[in-house]
């Protein structure tokens, strides 16, 4: 299993990527790993955070100056540490100490928004500079070649993740950019339930959302919640679990009500009333899950693509998807249009791989997006993005068509009616788009 760890800025469980520093994927911040995390990484060393030299990349001397903090603090060394923070960052006092006091608890930090005062730092940079360097950081590092460096700081730089609110006051409307409008009344919220608790019908870290024929919707917390089921009208039915459950990567839901769930061991289905188990798919790492029109399932590997029945009985294994589409780092989520074509997304670019029904690779649909979290494709064909506090909508073959703001946008599905049911944690929001 991977090493986990909440995210400080949002909270979310993020997977240790072996980086001192690392980028959420879902608000998109930039964090100190935890050392407690690190230091298990490292415990083949003798010492896991050893003396760092200053280096002359501005991007790994932040690296370079976070493990002299962690160091100073292992040798209880507290005002050094701090002293250290402030070199390397460019913060104030008052900063430096409450990072490094979160450091000694064993805390990640949240460094995107660090305000900087033009002090020195160990990188020899200025201030400017260094909140660009800060988003860009986890990006670089994942460069194969030096000639990536610069359109990565310019688009960190120039990019910024909105997580406007909903206002109270407009209960009906959620902020569109479509048009040019800030609301241009093409957007109109049908319903919305769930909110913060560990009680029926409520949810703490909500991510997928699905809904099935009848009109039940089902939508669950990432790790260690169950799955709750709510009527057309939202109010609460029922919850299930799922055995042996860690993390839900994703949920879908057919048009006869099985539900079908990627978790860590692999896809499994229940009947969506009762949660009764039904069957199971093995394969590793699922990370989406999608159910066509004719009830076929489509599953995302970490590198590959599987088409199963409804009975999760594979009919195709596209095990070499991610080396066709050239997908480093492999796949998320997955959706299928009604001609069968299959739409995935690859991080950490927030592409769209598109393949043929029989698995032939067509085309990459660049989409600009920083942070995406789910796909979906409504009955025209057109997909619907979420990246946390945006939906975007593009045509089949990638040209925006609408940007909808809200707020901790995750899991997405679409009805045959086109409504739009989103996983808003702690919510779940029913919306009715109008893309004339």
């Amino acid at each position: 299993m991977p090493e986990m760890f909440k995210c400080p800025a949002c909270s979310a469980p993020l997977e240790f990527q072996g980086n001192t520093i690392q980028k959420c994927g879902f608000c998109g911040g930039s964090v100190i790993v935890p050392s407690e995390v690190f230091g298990r990484a490292a415990s083949a060393k003798a010492d896991p955070f050893p003396r760092q030299e200053a280096s002359s990349d501005p991007i790994r001397a932040l690296a370079q100056g976070v493990e002299n903090v962690r160091r100073l603090i292992s040798e209880g060394k507290k005002l050094e540490a701090i002293k250290e923070f402030r070199q390397t960052f460019g913060v104030g006092l008052a900063q430096a100490k409450t990072a490094v006091e979160a450091m000694e608890r064993g805390h990640g930090v949240n460094i995107s928004d660090m305000r900087t005062y033009g002090q020195r730092n160990t990188a020899g940079i200025s201030s400017k500079a260094m909140r660009s360097i800060i988003l860009g950081v986890v990006a670089v590092f994942a460069l194969p070649t030096v000639f990536g460096l610069i359109p990565f700081l310019f688009f960190f730089s120039t990019s910024s993740v909105s997580e406007n609110a909903l206002p109270s006051s407009e209960p009906e409307k959620i902020r569109s950019s479509g048009a040019g409008t800030e609301t241009d009344g093409s957007v109109t919220e049908l319903l919305r339930f769930g909110g913060k608790g560990n009680g029926a019908g409520k949810f703490t870290d909500n991510r997928v959302v699905a809904v099935d024929g009848t009109g039940r919707i089902y939508s669950a917390d990432y790790s260690g919640g169950p799955v709750q089921v709510f009527d057309a009208e939202g109010s609460f039915l029922t919850q299930w679990n799922v055995p042996g459950m860690t993390y839900i990567a994703d949920l879908a839901a057919g048009r006869d009500g099985t539900v079908y769930v990627a978790d860590n061991r692999g896809v499994r289905s229940f009947n969506g009333e009762t949660g009764k188990e039904l069957q199971t798919l093995k394969i590793a790492s699922p990370r989406g899950i999608d159910v066509a029109a004719d009830g076929r399932i489509y599953v995302s590997g970490r590198t590959s693509i599987v088409i199963a029945d409804k009975d999760l009985k594979t009919l195709k294994d596209f095990n070499k998807a991610a080396d066709d589409a050239n997908s480093r780092l492999g796949f998320e989520k997955v959706a299928v249009d009604g001609k069968g074509n299959i739409y995935s997304l690859v991080r950490p670019e927030g592409d769209l791989v598109k393949f043929s029904p029989d698995g032939k690779f067509l085309t990459r649909l660049t989409t600009g997006i920083r942070t995406p979290q789910d796909v979906a494709i409504d009955s025209s064909g057109n997909i619907y993005l979420t990246d946390v506090s945006t939906i975007h909508i593009l045509t089949s073959d990638g040209k925006p068509i609408k940007t909808v703001k809200s707020n901790q946008l995750f899991g997405i599905d679409i009805n045959e009616k086109g409504e739009i049911f989103l996983a808003a944690r702690p919510e779940v929001i029913k919306l009715r788009i109008d893309l004339e």
